[in-house]
């Protein structure tokens, strides 16, 4: 019964030491090949090319596309403001608008936004960008404001 024991002390001390080891690598920077990501913090500069941009890309775009997120709720608003939006039209841009926040959130999921998630934000941002001009200045106004 002892060596039972002590066969199992063994086995479990040796489970547990190659659940460290195999866990190691992950808390520490590492390049995953079969993924294409760099595991690494923020602050380290790693091959953020082998992802398909660099950090001056990815502040750039972020800038961009939250200045016309603003920009776009200014005008929203001010079309409900002066009458030039119904009801039914603000309801309409403020769900694309929400939809496009949620777009910009999933792409940030992993901290970074490729070229591609970029193009996605900014072409819903195009669409919407019509969909304000044709609604502000549409034969439509709101009866009550």
């Amino acid at each position: 019964m002892n060596t039972r024991r002590i066969t199992m002390t063994t086995l479990g001390g040796l489970a547990l030491a190659g659940i460290l080891a195999t866990a190691a690598p992950a808390t520490a920077d590492s390049y995953d090949s079969g993924q294409q990501h760099w595991r690494g913090s923020d602050s380290d500069y790693g091959p953020q090319h082998w992802r398909g941009g660099d950090r001056a890309f990815q502040s750039g775009a972020r800038a961009r596309i939250n200045q016309r997120q603003q920009l776009q709720a200014q005008r929203i608003q001010h079309g409900l403001n002066t009458g030039a939006l119904t009801q039914r039209e603000f309801r309409i841009l403020d769900r694309e608008q929400a939809t496009i926040r949620q777009m910009e959130a999933n792409a940030l999921a992993d901290r970074f936004l490729s070229r591609a998630e970029v193009q996605q934000i900014e072409h819903a941002q195009d669409v919407a960008n019509q969909n304000i001009q044709r609604f502000n200045h549409n034969d439509r106004v709101a009866r009550y404001r």
